[in-house]
């Protein structure tokens, strides 16, 4: 199945208008009609099979979404969730948000920032980067069942081999 990125006249007006601070990106499927984008005021807006628009809540505290992704199989989607940090001048990504399934699901590992992610086996699966804000302690990656939420895989660098569902997540230095 192939991901395909189509852009409306009035996102890409609105992007061009508001770069930084509207970036409205639809994702598509090519057999699925799950659409998501991020809208005015960050919010995340999912539009299902029959038109009908989810925005799902955001915590209080939320400041911004980043990372936009729709699944493989166009059955669910996904964001990091963005908040203040008091240890540092900018926000940063503490949740792993996938819809799935009608349902809403939070991902935080071990409540370290969520820096990178990515579905796995057809949308399937979520796995997910944890680390530090300033590098190299307690790097830990997760694999989850989308439907389920379960817990099916995580690993942390220096306890063997990693797994393949860890590979593009990995930042380049390390080993």
């Amino acid at each position: 199945m192939e991901l395909r990125w189509r852009w409306s006249a009035e996102c890409a007006l609105a992007l061009m208008v508001r770069l930084s601070a509207c970036a409205a990106a639809y994702a598509w499927t090519s057999d699925r009609s799950l659409r998501a984008f991020i809208g005015s005021g960050r919010r995340v807006h999912l539009v299902l099979a029959g038109g009908r628009e989810i925005v799902p809540a955001a915590d209080a505290e939320q400041v911004d979404v980043e990372s936009l992704l729709v699944s493989q199989d166009g059955t669910a989607a996904g964001w990091l969730a963005v908040y203040p940090n008091p240890g540092t001048s900018y926000p940063i990504p503490l949740k792993l948000m996938v819809w799935s399934h009608r349902r809403l699901r939070a991902y935080t590992g071990r409540d370290l920032p969520v820096w990178r992610w990515r579905f796995v086996g057809q949308g399937r699966q979520v796995a997910f980067y944890q680390e530090t804000v300033h590098g190299g302690m307690g790097t830990r990656y997760e694999l989850r069942d989308v439907a389920s939420g379960r817990l099916r895989g995580e690993w942390e660098p220096g306890r063997g081999a990693p797994p393949t569902w860890v590979d593009g997540l990995r930042p380049l230095d390390e080993p």
